[in-house]
């Protein structure tokens, strides 16, 4: 072990978050970067939803293809895909699945992404990748072809998501910890290669809510590591002796949380 921390001194280490919240006003008017999983219930309380559901969860999980779909479309990078993703659960925790069309919040979240990481696309290009996506098989749409109905719905619900942000637009993504730390600890590039892609797709749920990016990213690295190890013997581990949760600026509880059978299956998802 060589080198310093990768992480300046004053970044954030994983939030406990102690305030009480009783309303969802409170919710709207300040941004909070990460919640805790009482917040989390509560807020999906305020929604009449009680706790997420099955269906809830595979509307997630189907939009985040989705986004991913698109983005890989129009050629936008993966930290563009990962904002838009990002972008929808935010706006998740407020609005229901029940009362917007998870489509067209969905189109928004890339059109917003795409503004946000100076990889701008007209809307009318969207949503006519949109339409090769969906419509594989059928005539590809022509910009003129997209209706101003439907552009007007997307600019509505642009300006919801981003009061949703309080114009807040700070986004930080684990993949890119990923590389950092890994060059730092061990340099490897399996290892490397794996956790990256459990940091791309952590973006499928709403890990991206609940921690900073950089406890997410260490979590990546800590499961890949076990997960390479199950498939090959050889594979040199990252050792349990040494004290990860200084080394990330993060509690171990959450690592390793993220690096148990059930955090493996939630960061692999059904990818």
């Amino acid at each position: 072990m060589s080198g310093s921390s990768p992480l300046a001194p004053n970044t954030p280490s994983t939030p406990v978050l102690s305030a009480a919240i009783t309303t969802g006003l409170s919710f709207k008017r300040h941004y909070r970067p990460y919640f805790t999983k009482r917040q989390l219930a509560t807020l999906n309380s305020l929604k009449k939803n009680g706790a997420m559901t099955v269906k809830e969860i595979n509307t997630r999980h189907a939009s985040c293809k989705f986004i991913q779909d698109i983005g890989k479309k129009l050629g936008f990078p993966q930290k563009t895909i990962s904002t838009s993703q990002a972008l929808y659960h935010r706006f998740s925790l407020y609005y229901s699945t029940r009362d917007y069309s998870a489509q067209d919040i969905s189109v928004t979240c890339i059109f917003v992404a795409s503004k946000i990481e100076e990889t701008t696309k007209k809307l009318k290009d969207i949503l006519v990748a949109v339409h090769s996506v969906k419509y594989p098989d059928s005539k590809e749409l022509e910009p003129e072809q997209v209706s101003e109905e439907r552009r007007r719905k997307i600019i509505g619900y642009e300006k919801m998501l981003l009061e949703t942000l309080c114009f807040d637009f700070q986004l930080r993504h684990p993949f890119e910890y990923v590389i950092k730390f890994i060059k730092w600890i061990q340099d490897s590039k399996r290892l490397a290669k794996k956790a990256y892609q459990l940091a791309v797709d952590s973006f499928k749920t709403i890990l991206c809510v609940e921690y900073p990016a950089h406890t997410i990213a260490a979590g990546c690295i800590y499961l890949a590591s076990r997960l390479l190890k199950e498939q090959d013997a050889t594979f040199q581990e990252l050792p349990e002796s040494e004290p990860w949760d200084q080394y990330f600026l993060s509690r171990m509880e959450d690592i390793e949380g993220k690096s148990s059978p059930g955090g493996s299956e939630l960061i692999l998802g059904q990818s």
